[in-house]
């Protein structure tokens, strides 16, 4: 009888309209305003159970930077959700959407005893600057080594590619040199094949700084602050759920659920949680594994004898990169920002091209892209609450 109680007032509340407009800015510091008047809206209301707090970091530069997040305990749990957004900064801008909504669609259920952790602007630098990587030109998706020793390790199959993925010279765009780059990209793919290469690039490179996909040669700042914010938090819970969201990959419109290991001890709960929805594994042989992936770190970091942790990705597909056009378009796009970034632009117009197309790629201005972001986002937390309430 309790828990048709909790299912009847958890997930049969009033539709709960969804406007993106409302909640995709176009700055980082539009999007990081938001988060933190919604912050302060929530510590008024429920004062003491709620914690709007930062953490500054810094560059050798003594560029100032910080991560903005938001603890929700309303209620004793002993189960953490942590929703993070930024990790790639430009794709801040659809995670932060993400997470605005979710702090309004959690305020619809009320006998919630779920806590909430939501982590804003992970990397603040790429958010601000519409790159992907941190100041140091670090995928920092590729940053989280358990091993330090795996900073000296080599790729070599990236090496094979090196040349076509990092040129040397300013980006040119236009009809003629998009062909050419084409015909480049599918006679790698005839000698190597789509899949060799896709795990090849995507697994992250420990040589090339000035290269895509580079995962640094030590910890990055972003690191030991989200450290410091996990630390304070996690150890406190028996269940932690870790969602990174990210933008980019797969079907475009379609919400992909990723973890890089099959074979943790709580991968059939996983499963369960979001059930029937498939989780795509990166030690699968029809998909691609990352070294130094926040997510996989956080699992081994925290996963004890008394407690469980979950953490994946949420990756919301723009350029069907699943299939073969959609894959060299993507990695096009990804090369001719790296290109321009560190060679320059043949002109202006170049660079507004593919300054346009780069965003394209992590954060569309569809309005129906957008909505549909946030449906699939609100499905998901049905189904993390329903699990994590029972």
């Amino acid at each position: 009888m309790k828990k048709i109680f909790l299912y009847l007032t958890l997930f049969t509340t009033p539709s709960f309209a969804i406007n993106s407009q409302s909640y995709f800015k176009n700055t980082y510091e539009e999007a990081r305003k938001d988060f933190i008047q919604r912050g302060q809206a929530l510590s008024q209301k429920y004062s003491g159970q709620i914690v709007l707090d930062k953490v500054n970091y810094q560059y050798a530069v003594n560029e100032n930077f910080e991560i903005n997040y938001l603890y929700i305990s309303k209620k004793p749990s002993k189960n953490l959700v942590i929703i993070q957004s930024g990790t790639h900064g430009i794709e801040g801008h659809t995670g932060s959407g993400v997470q605005n909504f979710i702090l309004d669609y959690i305020e619809t259920k009320p006998e919630t005893t779920t806590n909430f952790l939501i982590i804003h602007g992970v990397n603040q630098y790429g958010f601000e600057t519409n790159r992907r990587v941190n100041y140091n030109n670090v995928d920092l998706n590729r940053n989280f080594q358990s091993d330090t020793n795996e900073f000296q390790s080599t790729n070599s199959g990236y090496e094979q590619v090196n040349y076509f993925l990092n040129p040397t010279k300013p980006i040119e765009t236009g009809f003629f040199p998009k062909i050419g780059f084409y015909i480049d990209a599918l006679k790698l793919i005839y000698k190597y094949s789509k899949d060799t290469l896709k795990r090849a690039i995507l697994k992250g490179q420990y040589q090339f700084e000035k290269g895509l996909y580079f995962g640094g040669h030590q910890y990055q700042p972003e690191y030991f602050a989200l450290n410091q914010i996990w630390d304070k938090y996690v150890p406190k819970y028996e269940k932690v759920l870790l969602i990174d969201i990210h933008t980019g990959y797969g079907k475009k419109g379609k919400l992909h659920l990723l973890a890089n290991s099959s074979h943790s001890k709580d991968e059939e709960d996983i499963k369960n949680i979001f059930k029937p929805q498939s989780i795509d594994f990166g030690d699968d042989k029809e998909f691609y594994q990352v070294k130094g992936d926040l997510t996989s770190y956080f699992q081994t970091k925290y996963t004890s004898d008394n407690r469980h942790i979950y953490s994946l990705a949420f990756e919301f597909g723009t350029l069907d990169s699943q299939k073969l056009l959609g894959s060299i378009d993507s990695i096009y796009r990804m090369i001719a920002e790296n290109q321009g970034h560190f060679n320059g632009y043949k002109d202006a117009t170049d660079k507004n091209k593919i300054s346009t197309l780069f965003s394209e790629m992590f954060y569309p201005k569809d309005f129906a892209w957008r909505d549909s972001v946030l449906d699939q986002s609100k499905k998901e937390i049905d189904k993390i609450l329903s699990y994590f309430e029972e």
